[in-house]
């Protein structure tokens, strides 16, 4: 992408925000969805009943989809976040309702709390992209 490619007109954002709304309802339509995850199970009985290996798979197979479900509610949380970003970038943080600041910072906890690398190897503040 060039900077040619770049909208800056007046309705910018909010065809920014337009898209970004339908990709989030793509998602949550689509067998990517959190729920559609987190419905996803494998039976023991399907690998002949119980055994410590098959046990073992299951289980293993369970922790994946969890964290695939986690990982499905983080791109919905971000796809968001970018949308309230789009809104602030075009009307100022005043034009924030509470309800929208709240969510905003209740994606970043999310976030943050996710992947959080140690202290050490953090030379910036996350939380500043963030500030609402």
């Amino acid at each position: 992408m060039t900077s040619m490619d770049l909208a800056l007109g007046a309705g910018a954002l909010s065809s920014v925000r337009s898209q970004l709304n339908a990709l989030l309802e793509d998602l949550r339509a689509s067998p990517a969805s959190p729920a559609q995850v987190r419905d996803c199970g494998v039976e023991t009985a399907r690998y002949g009943g119980y055994s410590p290996a098959v046990s073992r798979i299951s289980g293993e197979y369970r922790e994946a989809v969890a964290r695939i479900e986690v990982l499905a509610e983080l791109v919905e949380d971000l796809i968001e976040a970018l949308g309230i970003q789009s809104l602030i970038a075009e009307r100022g943080h005043q034009g924030l309702d509470e309800d929208t600041r709240a969510r905003l910072a209740e994606i970043r906890e999310r976030v943050e709390a996710f992947h959080a690398p140690p202290a050490e190897s953090r030379p910036w503040n996350p939380g500043e992209l963030w500030a609402v």
